[in-house]
């Protein structure tokens, strides 16, 4: 249960809304049409980390690692599909790369690529559509825009709430 008041609530919704039209009209402008991934990494990183700043960088890099594994399980049986005929040598190796991946997560292994944000964007990119009709340069834009763009709003937050903390004691003295 909030213990926000109504109005205060409201305000908070109007500051988001904002914020999301500034960066939907970002992404317009760089021509991202895959801003959806950017929205999936705020809702990782803030929504489940708690914008902790002292995770961003395992949340950052966990959504890269889980987007190009999910990319490579489209293009390497693509590009490897010819090398042996009787088996997808391209598949077999994307699928190894996801077990080893499932494996160093199982076991508490190299947690800054492989961590919750990796298994979360891996799942979202085995989605057939995304497999299908997804643009992965545009997704690694939208990721590369929401990091500066939300990641920046929130440091900045914190960089002034900081200093209010720190000034506000001189302030009654």
């Amino acid at each position: 249960m909030s213990t926000m008041s109504p109005v205060k609530g409201f305000a908070v919704v109007v500051a988001i809304a904002v914020v999301v039209i500034i960066y939907l009209a970002l992404a317009h402008y760089f021509s991202i049409a895959e801003f959806w991934v950017g929205f999936l990494w705020l809702f990782y990183w803030a929504g489940i980390e708690g914008a902790d700043l002292k995770k961003i960088d395992a949340s950052i890099i966990g959504a890269l690692v889980g987007m190009l594994v999910g990319f490579s399980l489209r293009i390497l049986p693509v590009q490897l599909a010819d090398v042996v005929e009787v088996v997808n040598v391209g598949l077999v190796m994307a699928l190894a790369l996801v077990v080893f991946l499932v494996y160093c997560s199982v076991m508490g292994w190299l947690k800054l690529l492989v961590n919750n944000a990796t298994m979360l964007f891996l799942t979202v990119f085995t989605i057939v559509h995304i497999q299908e009709h997804g643009a992965f340069s545009s997704m690694a834009a939208a990721l590369l825009l929401a990091v500066v763009f939300f990641g920046g709003l929130f440091w900045v937050g914190m960089f002034f709430k900081k200093r209010a903390l720190i000034k506000a004691p001189s302030l009654i003295d």
